[in-house]
């Protein structure tokens, strides 16, 4: 039996050493110099690129080869036929349902996108909400895909940056729930590419990841709330908008909700006094921005006002007339390179 006992002490002993000296590890990391990311200088590869008619847009499906951030997957909306002039680039990070159904639910929402080149980002995770127990299992590969967001955004920019439809001086950044806590990583990245983002949106989302996560109500059981938390801090660091939202220029558009329950108010507040000005801080009613049946009021709202500062700042372009106006001028077609 004491034999059994000193077995059993010495592996507890072992594996307490163990986690101190990760904990210890991922404290003393930099988060900037750990960031993963393309070489500046990598020259970036399509492996596929097919487009089909949707409405009166072409959606362009890219897949890029990200080398050490894996493969970047996004869907263009272009419209068709291409004007002469360049198109201002919009680049959004949603939930998880990114993709060509982001591009589709914001087409449904939001109607017209007019002559902008809509770019719906595909996030490197299962289009599902996971589990606690599936995020515990298998937390290498989700916080290795986690890491990889910022620099497959950033290797998306540099192929759209050399399409012959993009106007590179009207860049802009989306990033909702989700997305709202990679943007930053990935627009730092951007900047110190030398590359400029005009405008950023940052909707429902809040800093520290950890505080979001030993808050969110989906947490259970409870008592492990605090442990997720701080856990979710150490293995996110490197993303951690906290660290990156001082370090940015352009102008920023902060979105969120009066009763959001998912985002802690502490949280909320402390992204809004991060983000470097000039920015412009709107509410909305309600809970927390979805894509489901009962959020389609607040989302079309959200739109709105996204779309609104964006026309105000000059960073889009508005709506072309409709089919009882102007006829649309003749332009080209849109191509996949």
């Amino acid at each position: 039996m004491r034999s059994a006992a000193r077995i059993v002490s010495v592996v507890a002993i072992a594996v307490l050493l163990v986690v101190t000296l990760v904990v210890v590890r991922l404290r003393l990391e930099d988060p900037f110099a750990t960031l993963p990311r393309a070489p500046p200088a990598a020259l970036v590869a399509e492996r596929e690129a097919w487009a089909e008619r949707w409405r009166d847009r072409t959606l362009v499906h890219v897949t890029l080869d990200g080398g050490a951030v894996g493969p970047v997957r996004f869907v263009v909306s272009l419209p068709e036929p291409l004007p002469e002039t360049p198109l201002p680039v919009v680049v959004v990070l949603g939930g998880l349902r990114g993709g060509s159904n982001a591009i589709r639910e914001l087409g449904e929402v939001a109607g017209d996108a007019g002559p902008n080149a809509i770019v719906g980002f595909d996030w490197p995770f299962p289009d599902r909400e996971p589990g606690l127990l599936e995020i515990v299992l298998e937390s290498p590969a989700w916080r290795r895909n986690a890491l990889s967001v910022p620099g497959q955004v950033d290797v998306l920019l540099r192929w759209a940056a050399d399409r012959p439809w993009a106007d590179r001086g009207r860049v802009s950044l989306l990033g909702f729930s989700l997305g709202g806590f990679v943007v930053p990583a990935a627009q730092w990245l951007v900047e110190r590419r030398g590359e400029n983002i005009g405008w950023t949106v940052i909707a429902y989302a809040g800093a520290p990841i950890g505080d979001v996560i030993a808050r969110h109500p989906k947490v259970k059981p409870r008592w492990l709330a605090g442990a997720l938390g701080a856990a979710s801090d150490l293995l996110l660091r490197p993303v951690e908008p906290s660290f990156y939202l001082p370090e940015l220029h352009g102008r920023f558009l902060l979105l969120g909700g009066r009763t959001d329950r998912l985002i802690a108010l502490a949280a909320a507040e402390r992204m809004r006094r991060l983000t470097p000005q000039p920015n412009t801080v709107r509410f909305m009613e309600g809970d927390h921005m979805g894509v489901g049946a009962g959020k389609q009021a607040l989302l079309r709202e959200v739109i709105a006002s996204t779309r609104a500062w964006l026309l105000q700042e000059g960073a889009i372009e508005p709506p072309r007339a409709r089919a009882d106006g102007p006829a649309p001028q003749p332009g080209r077609s849109p191509s996949l390179r």
